[in-house]
C-alpha cells in the first residue's frame, strides 16, 4: 500500500465540471480520485499514531487556504517517464508550498520528492508525449478569472492495486493570515 497526503479543493459546480471534463478525457486517475493537490507523494505506511499526530498538529495550525488556479503548464514526471498538464495556483501557491515544507518535517522528513522545488498543482492530464500535453494545454481555455477554491483539510489517502481510498481527514483549524499569496 502506498500513502499520500492530499488536499481536496472545495470548488464551485462550474469549476468542478471544467476540471472533471478535462481530467475524464486525459488523466488515468480521474475515476480513482477527485481533483486534489498532493502535498506528500507516495510513502510506505509509517506508525499510524505518529503520522496522525503529525497531520493533526499541522492541520490545527493551518488556516483554510484560498487559492486561484490560473495557469496551465507542462511538467515532466519526477518518478516516471511521463508528462503532465498541471493547473497551477497563483493565489495560494505560497501557503501550499509552506504547508508542504511543514509536512516534510518530523515523521515525514524522509518523504520529499526528488525535484528541487515543490510545485503545487492539480493534475489535469498525463501522457508519455510532451507534444500531446502541450497541444492539450494550448487547446484549453480557463474560466476568465481562473478557478477559485478553498482547501480546507489534509486527507491521508492510500493506493492499493489501483484503488485509492481516504483513510483520515484533518480539517484546518488555524486563523487566516493577512496574505495567502
Amino acid at each position: 500500500m502506498t500513502n499520500f497526503i492530499v488536499c481536496y479543493p472545495q470548488l464551485s459546480a462550474r469549476n468542478r465540471q471544467w476540471i472533471d471534463r478535462v481530467r475524464r478525457n486525459n488523466d488515468p486517475q480521474a475515476e480513482a480520485i477527485a481533483p486534489h493537490v498532493t502535498l506528500v507523494f507516495g510513502f510506505a505506511e509509517p506508525e499510524r499514531e505518529s503520522l496522525e499526530h503529525h497531520l493533526r498538529s499541522r492541520a490545527h495550525a493551518q488556516a483554510p487556504i484560498a487559492a486561484t488556479f490560473s495557469a496551465l503548464e507542462c511538467h515532466k514526471g519526477v518518478r516516471e517517464e511521463a508528462y503532465y498538464a498541471y493547473l497551477m495556483p497563483e493565489r495560494g501557491r505560497v501557503a501550499l508550498t509552506a504547508l508542504y515544507d511543514q509536512l516534510h518535517r518530523g515523521v515525514l522528513a524522509e518523504e520529499r520528492i526528488g525535484a528541487p522545488v515543490y510545485v503545487p498543482h492539480i493534475t489535469l492530464a498525463r501522457s508519455r508525449s510532451r507534444a500531446a500535453i502541450e497541444t492539450l494545454i494550448t487547446s484549453l481555455t480557463l474560466p476568465e478569472r481562473g478557478i477559485t477554491a478553498v482547501l480546507p483539510a489534509l486527507t491521508w489517502v492510500a493506493a492499493d492495486d489501483g484503488t485509492i481510498r481516504d483513510l483520515a481527514v484533518f480539517p484546518f483549524a488555524g486563523q487566516a493570515r493577512a496574505s495567502q499569496r
